[in-house]
């Protein structure tokens, strides 16, 4: 895998220097890259609320308030609310004809405006930030949805549209 798909995984960026903490340990970060207290929820697991849904991204801990920056150069193709007390999502197709999806968020972005790899996209609105990284830009074209059900489907066909983010 490349350095530049590897980084480009990250999606809150900080001015400085951070030091992560996943996993297997401790990770040292360039700048400008993510700071998280730890992943709360992983990819491609039951969801936490409902075992037959699987979970499409990767859960980082993150005091609200904390700013959320694009990964990649791209458009604003959505802004949306899935509801109740998510906050509110952005899904940004890249140029690179992947997509991400940003959930739990204060938006400060509109669709159809470009963005900027290090853009401000918003804030996040709780305690974490969901991040989904869609195989192409239609994966995620209809929303940030941190859960999803592929009934008499198999894994094969979640793993058509998602893909971990990788931290290295």
């Amino acid at each position: 895998m490349r350095n530049s798909t590897k980084l480009s995984v990250f999606l809150c960026f900080l001015a400085s220097t951070a030091t992560a903490q996943i996993y297997n340990g401790p990770v040292k970060l360039g700048s400008p890259l993510v700071s998280y207290k730890a992943i709360t929820q992983e990819f491609g697991v039951d969801w936490s609320r409902n075992p037959e849904l699987v979970h499409t991204g990767v859960d980082l801990a993150l005091a609200a308030g904390n700013k959320v920056f694009s990964m990649k150069d791209g458009v604003v193709y959505k802004v949306g609310n899935l509801g109740g007390s998510d906050g509110d999502y952005v899904v940004v197709f890249n140029r690179d004809g992947t997509s991400n999806g940003y959930l739990h968020l204060n938006v400060s972005v509109k669709s159809g405006q470009r963005v900027d790899r290090g853009q401000i996209i918003g804030t996040v609105y709780s305690n974490h930030l969901h991040l989904n990284q869609c195989k192409q830009s239609d994966g995620c074209q209809h929303g940030a949805f941190p859960n999803k059900t592929f009934k008499g489907q198999s894994r094969d066909k979640f793993n058509e549209y998602y893909v971990r983010p990788r931290i290295r």
